[in-house]
């Protein structure tokens, strides 16, 4: 949309200018204008690192997977699998609105479905908790853990709540495979907008009791398929600002005149 209105704006101006409708130093201001407006586009973020913990290999550390695994393994839940996905945002500057998180399902275990779909938690981990600024080298359950990061060892599915902010619940089923989900919702933007270290950090957890196991494309997934695109990633969209809004009131100016013409 802000794409379109400035394209709009400069078809304007050079119509003016060719009508000669106003002076070229007024044409130039325009200019200027849009140009330092169009720096308000969205800003796109891929994963700084993404992995997975698993509670029966506390140890184990899962960086360098080419998938972020999740599952919910029941009463005991020994072999529950958690995804961890981190995005550097220190670029970004002003107030997000609007803005989306995406993910790409790698695979499901479709004979395990419950009411034709499976169930996941997303959530951001709070500014400041240790797992906020996760290594994906380096991150294990016992980590995690033992610097009061997101894993637990007794709860729901082995997460400290106290840890994460609540996000949104994906439903997902087996068509979803081999497609990017995503959400956007205003939890996510106060997440964003609560940030004050440049880094934020999402949670992925399956809801539902089961002993399969879903997967989502790591980074280091998207590299090895050549699909950048296919990376997690983090769209940040900033609230429309004045000088927008003045642009939008130049370009406005702008075609009133040339209808009068």
């Amino acid at each position: 949309m802000k794409l379109a209105s400035i394209q709009l704006f400069f078809q304007s101006c050079r119509s003016l200018a060719v009508r000669k409708m106003l002076p070229k130093s007024q044409i130039i201001m325009l200019v200027l204008v849009a140009l330092v407006g169009s720096s308000a586009c969205a800003d796109v973020f891929y994963a700084s690192g993404d992995t997975f913990y698993r509670r029966n290999e506390k140890n184990a550390n899962y960086g360098s997977n080419l998938t972020i695994a999740t599952k919910y393994d029941g009463t005991g839940q020994n072999a529950s699998r958690v995804g961890m996905i981190r995005f550097d945002i220190g670029t970004f500057s002003g107030t997000a609105s609007n803005s989306s998180f995406s993910i790409y399902l790698e695979g499901m275990d479709v004979q395990y479905e419950v009411d034709g779909n499976h169930q996941f938690r997303v959530y951001g981990v709070n500014d400041g908790n240790h797992d906020d600024l996760f290594n994906e080298d380096t991150l294990t359950f016992t980590t995690s853990n033992s610097n009061g990061g997101v894993a637990e060892w007794d709860g729901w599915n082995k997460i400290n709540l106290a840890s994460v902010t609540y996000l949104t619940t994906l439903s997902l089923e087996s068509d979803d495979v081999g497609t990017m989900v995503s959400f956007s919702n205003s939890a996510l933007d106060n997440f964003i907008n609560a940030d004050t270290n440049g880094t934020v950090s999402f949670v992925i957890q399956r809801e539902e009791l089961n002993v399969s196991v879903d997967q989502f494309r790591s980074s280091e997934g998207a590299a090895y398929a050549s699909a950048l695109a296919t990376a997690p990633t983090l769209v940040v969209v900033p609230e429309p600002s004045s000088l927008l809004l003045l642009l939008g009131g130049f370009a406005a100016s702008a075609l009133l005149l040339r209808r009068r013409t």
